[in-house]
């Protein structure tokens, strides 16, 4: 099955700027041989709100590439972000009964004009229920150059289940180690359609604890 892959929209990427799942990621890659693309906007309570566009590219073998691009306003201020993303699968939950992958990136940030953050994470994924039901694991190390706390453990916990024909709920909570961040949950329905190859989402983020702050993304993922 077609999995999709978030990248920094959404409240965390408002909050703490990383390329590193606005959401969990999981231990899967795109057909072999094929492209996809992420369109999404993401409108944060209280003011600002993103637009983003990422394509993935698997030329073949174990190993996908991701670029973004992304433009982020906020208080009348506008910022472009840029991100290089590559991920390896090492084993996959249709041959082994689980998945296992490695995930490495870095985000360039115009205001600062610099890559600003770097990340690595390892993804596992579980399927139940004849994979009608996914669980995701994450845990990796981020570093951002400008926190006051350079090097962070990120985590995330996340699941994809079936409910009826094309709609599937999605449940996420992620963050890390920083004492200025709060972990976030993400929510929503996903539509998929067409042999998986359209996937529509509408999600509902919130952060947990500090200013509980609150975001919504409308996503659509093409794959060809």
């Amino acid at each position: 099955m077609f999995q999709p892959r978030r990248l920094a929209g959404g409240l965390l990427c408002a909050l703490l700027p990383t390329l590193a799942v606005a959401g969990v990621d999981d231990a899967a890659l795109i057909d072999a041989n094929s492209c996809s693309i992420d369109l999404w906007h993401t409108r944060i309570d209280g003011g600002g709100h993103q637009n983003y566009v990422s394509p993935t590219c698997r030329p073949g073998g174990n190993y996908q590439f991701t670029a973004v691009f992304g433009n982020e306003h906020e208080e009348g201020e506008s910022e472009q972000v840029y991100g290089l993303e590559a991920k390896m699968l090492f084993t996959s939950l249709e041959a082994h009964g689980y998945g296992l992958g490695l995930v490495v990136g870095s985000e360039y940030l115009t205001e600062m004009s610099r890559w600003e953050t770097q990340y690595a994470l390892v993804p596992l994924t579980l399927g139940f229920a004849d994979e009608r039901a996914l669980v995701h694991f994450n845990l990796g190390w981020e570093r951002e150059r400008s926190a006051e706390t350079r090097n962070a453990l990120t985590w995330g916990l996340g699941s994809e289940v079936g409910i009826a024909g094309p709609l599937v709920a999605i449940a996420n909570v992620f963050g890390n180690d920083r004492s200025s961040s709060e972990s976030s949950i993400e929510v929503g329905p996903r539509l998929a359609l067409l042999d998986d190859k359209v996937l529509i989402d509408a999600l509902f983020e919130r952060e947990l604890g500090g200013e509980n702050t609150r975001a919504y993304t409308l996503a659509l993922t093409y794959a060809f």
